[in-house]
């Protein structure tokens, strides 16, 4: 699943409220489940906490300042992977208006010939009954 990782920024979205609360409890949220984190865990994840309550927030803060910069990243990724797309048709549309272009006038050349060649054969009826006058 290409979005996988929507599902703890919707839980994270959720349980803010309860995540945010002034106690020394944190939360990890790992799929659909709520489990509690040891002091340790937590000072691992984001050094230590002196008043937790403010360095939780700081720490929901960052961790949704990261995700975002993940999605900008990933928004511009795709956008620049549609532009080489679009970049690539472009060439391919502009190469067959070319080619419609040449082809347009070797018709218009080819259909001169063939008036030259339909007034040469009439001509050459018109020497070759002039001859046997």
């Amino acid at each position: 699943m290409k979005y996988r990782f929507l599902l703890p920024l919707l839980l994270i979205s959720l349980f803010s409220p309860m995540v945010l609360r002034k106690t020394y409890k944190g939360y990890l949220l790992t799929g659909s489940s709520l489990q509690p984190l040891t002091r340790q865990e937590m000072e691992r994840v984001h050094g230590t906490f002196l008043d937790f309550s403010y360095e939780k927030r700081c720490w929901v803060k960052n961790v949704m300042s990261g995700v975002m910069i993940h999605l900008i990243g990933s928004l511009i990724d795709a956008l620049g992977q549609q532009a080489k797309i679009y970049m690539k048709r472009e060439k391919v549309r502009q190469e067959r208006e070319i080619v419609q272009q040449e082809k347009k006038a070797l018709e218009i050349e080819l259909e001169e010939m063939r008036k030259m060649m339909k007034e040469k054969k009439k001509l050459e009826k018109d020497v070759y009954f002039l001859r046997n006058l």
